[in-house]
């Protein structure tokens, strides 16, 4: 993901979804954790603004986690 940070903010610009399945331990946390990082620096966002962004994404139903 970080390898594609610009890639995938322009995705979220343009109104992506993200599904994230899997793991509820290590790897859901670290997938919330890279996009916050790619929101907050690509966004141009404090960490603040970048967590609330990701809020939003999943109150809008853009950002859904399936993670046992």
């Amino acid at each position: 993901m970080r390898q594609n940070a610009a890639e995938i903010w322009a995705w979220l610009r343009r109104g992506a979804y993200v599904y994230v399945c899997g793991d509820a331990k290590q790897m859901a946390r670290d997938v919330d954790e890279t996009l916050q990082t790619i929101i907050a620096e690509h966004g141009r966002l404090a960490p603040s603004g970048a967590a609330n962004y990701l809020r939003a994404l999943a109150a809008e139903k853009r950002y859904v986690r399936d993670v046992y």
